[in-house]
């Protein structure tokens, strides 16, 4: 069972499938001193998790796969780093500057702009669904090749004219082709 993660400031976001990364007070180790979360781990995301009223239900808005989690400083993000929080890409209100971020979290969370923060990065989980329906003919089999893991739905080298030739080992997600997939192995 995965744990639950609220995210109320940012549920839009979510709902959009915009946001991919959170920034947490928390969320590094027990008190026992184990990991809470690592790479390959789920998290359900949900409107709100503590603090329901009676009665008041869950509201499960996705399932997520972590894919990156590590300690930084608060004010070491970078504009790139709010985008992926969900903030500036609709509105004005919330730019992606690194600046307005970090005011708006220590505001929020009641923190210091050098406090260490547990910076957590997903992948959502329907993602093979959204781009499967986005790319008729396309089987997929996984988020990307066996290599490429990050290819989302991209055409690599494939040829709209030039069909896929699955027999030869081609990426049935990405069209990224059996050469290419070999020269990614070679290069990790």
């Amino acid at each position: 069972m995965s744990r639950l993660m609220s995210v109320a400031l940012t549920e839009q976001a979510v709902v959009e499938r915009r946001k991919t990364v959170t920034r947490r007070l928390g969320w590094w180790e027990t008190k026992n001193g184990r990991r809470i979360l690592k790479p390959g781990d789920h998290l359900t995301l949900c409107r709100k998790v503590m603090g329901r009223k009676p009665g008041e239900p869950l509201v499960r808005l996705a399932e997520v796969e972590i894919v990156d989690i590590r300690r930084e400083q608060l004010d070491a993000i970078t504009p790139a780093d709010v985008r992926r929080e969900g903030f500036g890409l609709t509105t004005e209100l919330h730019p992606a500057d690194a600046r307005w971020f970090v005011d708006f979290f220590t505001h929020e969370m009641r923190c210091a702009p050098d406090t260490e923060v547990t910076r957590i990065e997903w992948r959502y989980l329907d993602e093979r669904a959204a781009i499967a329906a986005s790319r008729p003919g396309h089987v997929p089999a996984d988020i990307g090749c066996e290599m490429c893991g990050t290819c989302l739905g991209c055409d690599g080298c494939a040829d709209p004219d030039n069909p896929i030739d699955l027999a030869r080992g081609d990426c049935e997600m990405c069209g990224t082709c059996a050469p290419c997939i070999a020269e990614c192995r070679a290069l990790r």
